[in-house]
């Protein structure tokens, strides 16, 4: 068995990343458990856990916990993401002589005393195996780490329908993701073009008392099929960003994605095929995209989302990742 750890609250890209990764990963034979650090109440993923068939377990809190739960299941491998898992993680496999990898998703450093928790983890990583979600975060780690792409997975339903001419943003509402700028855009925009936010953070109050006549804010989606089916397009005006899961899982929809010049957006992003970059201060630029993209006509559309579709599946597939993820598995130890 093989532990995918993490310490969630919530749905975000390293969530998505995880149900992918355990799904690609049993389909090759491997049994995975995803391990919850700590129970959150209300934590809306566990709906989407649920929905999965995945075998998965919520623990109640810190280092004993863990030690009990690892003593009982005895895992040939943790595999943890975020720092609070890669640190209490490192420390319980190094106690129980348990092999451990690490995957460092954030493009960004928290204000204190995250920023001290994420150097703790990055320095401490050098305990087990290092992965990395782009090449920037992988220069950033003490240790030499290995870039691996994110991934999606093919769709059960292969069918992509029209698309209704809306603007969503789906993620944490928090300065890095760019909410105020999502939202001032929209203000700048035509007003028959409808906005959504999917998902929630410490900005969505004052967000929604200023915006909320323009920007309808839908809280976080458990079912992300549901945002699939609201929008046209992905707006995403990150100030930092890794390689994020929510651009892959619209291209693979067929929606096209909006972003700024932040992460792994120019790798992921055809310019004019797929999607388009712009500089995430250049707010009338942005608008003038949205509006350029609204005026296409149902041939021009269904065109760039049967683009988006065929890109991310042949770019972004999970094949030659999973290959590289248990690369570095055997290389730390696993059987």
């Amino acid at each position: 068995m093989i532990w995918q750890l993490v310490d969630s609250s919530g749905i975000g890209g390293i969530e998505s990343h995880i149900i992918n990764l355990a799904l690609g990963l049993n389909a090759n034979g491997y049994q995975i458990k995803i391990v919850l650090l700590e129970f959150y109440p209300h934590n809306p993923w566990f709906e989407q856990l649920k929905s999965t068939n995945l075998n998965w377990q919520a623990l109640e809190g810190g280092l004993s916990n863990l030690l009990t739960a690892l003593r009982s299941d005895r895992p040939a491998l943790i595999h943890t993401h975020g720092y609070k898992a890669g640190i209490l993680g490192r420390i319980a496999a190094k106690r129980l002589k348990i092999p451990v990898v690490s995957t460092f998703h954030a493009g960004e450093r928290g204000a204190f005393p995250v920023s001290l928790y994420q150097a703790m983890d990055e320095w401490s990583s050098f305990l087990g195996g290092r992965i990395a979600v782009n090449d920037v975060i992988a220069k950033k780690i003490p240790y030499k780490t290995r870039a691996i792409r994110n991934f999606i997975l093919p769709l059960a339903n292969n069918r992509l329908e029209d698309k209704p001419l809306a603007v969503g943003f789906a993620g944490r509402l928090s300065y890095e993701k760019g909410p105020d700028i999502f939202c001032k855009i929209a203000e700048l925009t035509d007003k028959s073009i409808p906005f959504y936010v999917f998902g929630s953070g410490s900005m969505r109050s004052e967000l929604e008392a200023e915006y909320g006549k323009r920007v309808t804010f839908q809280g976080v989606a458990t079912n992300m099929k549901s945002v699939w089916s609201k929008i046209g397009l992905l707006f995403m005006p990150s100030r930092a960003e890794g390689l994020p899961m929510a651009a892959l899982e619209a291209l693979n929809n067929g929606i096209p994605v909006l972003a700024s010049d932040a992460g792994s957006f120019r790798n992921i992003i055809i310019e004019n095929e797929t999607g388009w970059i712009r500089n995430c201060s250049d707010v009338r630029g942005m608008a003038s995209v949205i509006e350029h993209w609204a005026a296409f006509d149902v041939k021009k559309h269904r065109a760039i989302s049967e683009r988006c579709r065929a890109d991310a599946l042949r770019r972004y597939g999970p094949d030659e990742p999973l290959l590289q993820i248990l690369a570095v598995y055997k290389n730390a130890g696993l059987p």
